[in-house]
């Protein structure tokens, strides 16, 4: 009887250990998954600041010196991209962190949900912003060139608006699933 029940317990020592390492090779595996998606949104965010950052000087040179707009209609469009740019690296903060793969799973859950809701909420600042920045521009174009050239202008505009608003909500809905698949995934492995 003794050496049954010292079998059975060798056994599920045994099994104890496998199970063990089963869940360290699927936290391994999930860290990776993870970390693909994490340097997208990093790559991603890096993209959009040094686009945002090379439109300041580009801005200045199309609408002051080509266009021949007030400085102070490029002081708005700077103080814009620098809002983007600031906000864009203080919602990735975490992201850049190199450390942020070797935190507890529910550390790390916390902060891409917070991310994620920092994400999206950018939106409700992001879009009314840039609607007043698109009334300042057209007012500008009146105040240079009048109604006619703010006819033309805006046909172009609107184009121009319909096509960024497509590649803004698309890069904004990547970013969100991105970000759930990682909770998910938190999720399901600390379940």
């Amino acid at each position: 009887m003794d050496t049954q029940f010292e079998e059975m317990r060798k056994q599920m020592e045994m099994l104890k250990s496998k199970l063990d390492k089963q869940e360290i090779i699927n936290e391994k595996i999930l860290r990776k998954s993870m970390r693909k998606n994490v340097n997208n949104i990093s790559r991603r965010y890096t993209a959009l600041v040094v686009l945002a950052m090379l439109m300041i000087p580009y801005a200045y040179y199309i609408f002051v010196n080509v266009m021949g707009y007030s400085i102070g209609f490029w002081i708005a469009t700077a103080v814009f991209m620098l809002i983007c740019c600031g906000y864009t690296v203080w919602n990735g903060k975490d992201l850049y962190s190199g450390n942020l793969m070797e935190k507890s799973l529910l550390v790390v859950r916390q902060k891409m949900a917070l991310a994620k809701k920092r994400d999206n909420q950018w939106m409700l600042f992001g879009i009314p912003m840039l609607i007043l920045w698109l009334a300042y521009f057209v007012y500008e174009v009146y105040q240079k060139g009048g109604a006619e050239e703010v006819h033309t202008l805006l046909l172009a505009s609107a184009f121009g608006g319909a096509v960024g608003l497509i590649l803004g909500l698309t890069i904004h809905f990547k970013t969100q699933r991105e970000y759930q698949e990682i909770i998910d995934q938190i999720e399901e492995m600390t379940e």
